[in-house]
């Protein structure tokens, strides 16, 4: 009888044990395909064509003095790197003369100054 109660308490420390900390295969590890890895590293750079057929466009969010992030702005008039603004995000694509743009690429943050009322 002692055996089998000894016997019966191994089991279950070995099941909590394995289901606590499951299996040492690493099935849970996130495995992320080369496509949207390779989308991730593209961010923030420019499309690749000629500066002159290349288009920008920022998307601006409603609210004026906010934070916000200039990191695709640097440089860009009106644009600001106090952390304080009018937030939007940058876009970019290649449009060549006579052929279809491509799509809008994500470039990244801009802070555009507040206008004072």
């Amino acid at each position: 009888m002692r055996s089998m109660v000894r016997a019966w308490f191994l089991m279950s420390l070995t099941l909590g044990v394995v289901t606590a900390c499951g299996p040492s295969t690493g099935a849970d590890e996130a495995v992320i395909p080369s496509g949207e890895a390779q989308v991730e590293q593209e961010i923030g750079t420019d499309p690749n064509c000629p500066s002159s057929q290349m288009q920008s466009m920022v998307t601006w969010q409603a609210a004026c003095g906010t934070p916000c992030s200039n990191t695709a702005g640097n440089g860009d008039p009106g644009t600001t790197n106090s952390g304080y603004g009018l937030p939007g995000t940058k876009y970019k694509r290649c449009c060549p003369p006579g052929g279809t743009c491509t799509a809008w690429k994500l470039i990244g943050p801009v802070c555009q100054f507040c206008e004072l009322q």
